[in-house]
Parts: structure tokens; C-alpha cells; sequence
């Protein structure tokens, strides 16, 4: 009985110390690669400041062709603005403090590149994230023209009288036809359209 116990408890053991090592090798990993995953952060903030220039030309394009930007791209630029500015300064005070050293400047100081690594690798990921989410086909849509018609149109005496001379000649059950003509630009067919046939 005494061997089965024992054997049952070292696996346990085992299993547990496994565990434990892969825990304080992770962490142990930000203190002695800390400058490789702030280089990885460096490169990650690069390409999206990238992406964001782009999009920005994208969407200045877009705006001059009488575009209106699409939403979806409005709440990219605005989480990109958002995560960048807070994410650079948590980073770059760290950085500063990571550089210090301790015990009169005979140690780095381990636990702020710690920190730093944790930062610049959380900051890492949330920047690849922002990156794969920078799919647009297209920033802006062409918007729907308003009505053409001003809405504080007035009705001036000549056109009411041409107006009513047009629906008597329509009440009349011989005309076939009826022609309106004059100079361009009075608003013959805006009269024709929106006054005979609304």
C-alpha cells in the first residue's frame, strides 16, 4: 500500500512543480528579455502610427471627394488615438524608471524592467490587435443628395397665374397637350413638377 501512496503523491508533486516552474519561468522571461519585448512594443507602435497615417490620407480623400466617413472607421481612429497616447506614456515612464539601477548603481533595477516588460508586452498585443482590426475596403460612402427643392420656396403672383392658367387648361376636356416654355432657369420645370404633378 505504502509504494501506491507514495507514487501518487509524487506524480502530484511533479504535476504541481511543473506548474510552478512554468509560472516563475514566464515571469522570470520579462526580467531578462525586457529590452527584446520593448523593441517588440517599439516596432508594434510603429506600424500602427503606419496604419493610422494611412487611414488619415484615406479619410482626407475620402472628405474632399464629398465622402462622409464611415462610422466603423471613426471608432477605429478614435480607440487608436485613445490606446496610443496612454499606452506610450505608461510605457515611456517605465522606461525611465527601468534604467535606473539600484544598490548605488551596481544593480539594474529588476523590479521596474519587470514592470516595463509586462507594460510594453500588454501594450504590444492591444497595438497587433488595433492592426488586424485596421481592415477598411473603403473609409467613406457616398451620402444620400438632399432634396433639390429649397424648402423656403415662395410663390411669386406671376407663377400662381401661370399656375391656374395650366390647371383650367387641364380641366378643359378638349386639350391634349399642354406647353410651357420661357427663359431658362425661371422654374418651369420645377412648376411642372411640383405644383401640377406633387
Amino acid at each position: 500500500m505504502e509504494p501506491i501512496g507514495t507514487g501518487a503523491t509524487a506524480n502530484v508533486c511533479s504535476e504541481a512543480a511543473k506548474g510552478i516552474f512554468h509560472q516563475v519561468k514566464r515571469h522570470i522571461r520579462y526580467v531578462i528579455f525586457y529590452q527584446k519585448i520593448v523593441d517588440k512594443f517599439e516596432q508594434k507602435h510603429r506600424t500602427l502610427i503606419a496604419k493610422r497615417t494611412s487611414v488619415q490620407q484615406d479619410v482626407d480623400v475620402a472628405e474632399r471627394n464629398g465622402e462622409k466617413i464611415k462610422a466603423d472607421v471613426l471608432n477605429w481612429r478614435h480607440r487608436v488615438e485613445k490606446v496610443v497616447t496612454e499606452k506610450e506614456k505608461k510605457v515611456k515612464d517605465l522606461e525611465v524608471k527601468a534604467k535606473t539601477k539600484c544598490f548605488f548603481g551596481l544593480c539594474p533595477n529588476i523590479k521596474s524592467r519587470y514592470q516595463l516588460s509586462r507594460k510594453a508586452e500588454e501594450a504590444a498585443a492591444t497595438f497587433d490587435e488595433l492592426i488586424k482590426d485596421c481592415q477598411f475596403e473603403r473609409v467613406g460612402y457616398h451620402d444620400v443628395p438632399g432634396p433639390i427643392v429649397h424648402p423656403d420656396f415662395e410663390a411669386f403672383k406671376s407663377r400662381e397665374e401661370v399656375f391656374d392658367d395650366i390647371m383650367e387648361s387641364l380641366k378643359d376636356a378638349t386639350t391634349s397637350m399642354i406647353g410651357v416654355y420661357g427663359m431658362a432657369g425661371v422654374g418651369k420645370t420645377s412648376l411642372v413638377n411640383y405644383e401640377i404633378f406633387p
